[in-house]
């Protein structure tokens, strides 16, 4: 899908996923309520009309770029299991793999979109809650049945429900970036990892 944008008449096309990524670093580094038109613009290289034609108001783009952001991290999710030798291979990978991310991203300036708008705009904003409490759902739901796999290939033997084991692990990955804020250093967040996943078994 594209959006056809007419400055002074002339058409040009963009890609709506793409302009959402660029969006989403803007949000990023600035959060919401800091980030202003002038930015978006400015770095789309669209104008207000398009932007807003395209995606609503400033509101409307931001649970956009919350959705596609979403999207995004369950799809990493997706391959990083996919690509594990076993269920609780997956998890481990997961975390671990978060851990490093964390580490990088968060040592220079940036941050996770998610957990940033939690802090920034929760409680407060009911259709952003919404976003971030569908997103959380999905993220667990599917470690839930990666931990159900786990259990059921006799790699986990813990009597706890499948759901409170991802809730746990999801949990630990909201936490690194939590920590990191203050202390990126890979080698603090990599212990905390370890004594996370020694809990899985």
């Amino acid at each position: 899908m594209s959006v056809t944008e007419r400055p002074r008449g002339r058409p040009r096309e963009f890609d709506p996923q793409r302009a959402l990524a660029t969006i989403k670093e803007q949000f990023v580094e600035h959060g919401y309520h800091a980030t202003t038109l002038s930015h978006l613009t400015a770095a789309t290289g669209l104008y207000k009309g398009s932007l807003y034609a395209a995606f609503g108001d400033k509101h409307e783009l931001f649970l956009a770029v919350l959705r596609y952001t979403s999207a995004e991290t369950l799809s990493r999710l997706e391959e990083t299991l996919a690509s594990a030798p076993g269920p609780l291979e997956g998890v481990r990978a997961y975390v671990r793999g978060q851990a490093v991310c964390v580490a990088d991203l968060t040592a220079n300036g940036r941050g996770c979109l998610v957990a940033n708008t939690t802090l920034e705009l929760l409680p407060g904003d009911d259709e952003v809650k919404a976003v971030v409490r569908t997103h959380q759902r999905k993220m667990i739901d599917r470690l839930a049945a990666v931990v159900d796999l786990a259990k059921g290939a006799g790699e986990l033997t813990s009597a706890r429900p499948s759901q409170v084991i991802a809730r746990y692990v999801f949990t630990v990955v909201e936490g690194l970036w939590q920590i990191a804020r203050i202390d990126p250093d890979p080698d603090t967040l990599a212990d905390v990892v370890e004594a996370a996943l020694d809990g899985l078994r």
